[in-house]
Formats: C-alpha cells, sequence, structure tokens
C-alpha cells in the first residue's frame, strides 16, 4: 500500500474515534504533520469542500480527476483539496 494511503487509511480512523485525551491529539498532530510534508505542504481538506468538487445533476464529480464520486466519498479527505476562491 502507498505510503500516502495509509497515513490517509490513518487519519481517517483518528477522525472518526473521539478525540479526547492528549496522547491521540498529539498522535493526530504529528500524523496531520507527516501528511502535509509527504504532499510537499500543500493543504489538504474535505472534498465536498474542494474547488474542484463539482455537482452534476443527480451526481458529484472531481473537477480535477473527471471521477465520479459516491454520496459517501464526498465527506472524506481530498488529498488533492484545493481552498476554494473567495466570493
Amino acid at each position: 500500500m502507498h505510503a500516502a494511503s495509509v497515513l490517509f487509511e490513518r487519519l481517517a480512523v483518528l477522525v472518526h474515534q473521539s478525540v479526547r485525551d492528549d496522547a491521540a491529539r498529539q498522535g493526530l498532530h504529528a500524523l496531520l504533520a507527516a501528511l502535509q510534508r509527504h504532499n510537499g505542504h500543500r493543504a489538504f481538506g474535505v472534498c465536498r469542500d474542494c474547488a474542484c468538487f463539482l455537482v452534476e445533476g443527480d451526481g458529484y464529480r472531481c473537477g480535477l480527476t473527471n471521477e465520479a464520486l459516491a454520496a459517501a466519498q464526498t465527506s472524506k479527505i481530498c488529498r488533492e483539496w484545493t481552498a476554494p476562491q473567495a466570493a
């Protein structure tokens, strides 16, 4: 499995768990820092908040990869995430 995929899988587990203790918070911070280093310090975020996220008729699509997205995918972390332009 690709290193970035492993990091994203671990991040997803942490995000879905309750992050209440200091050790979990520190682990999440370290994981996020590692993800940003691996991604050339580019930002990442939730798919549906990305500038490339498209709503089309009865579905969703990534405007960057042109990939059709299931509704469940739109709440996942996007490693190619781009901040939307300010209105």
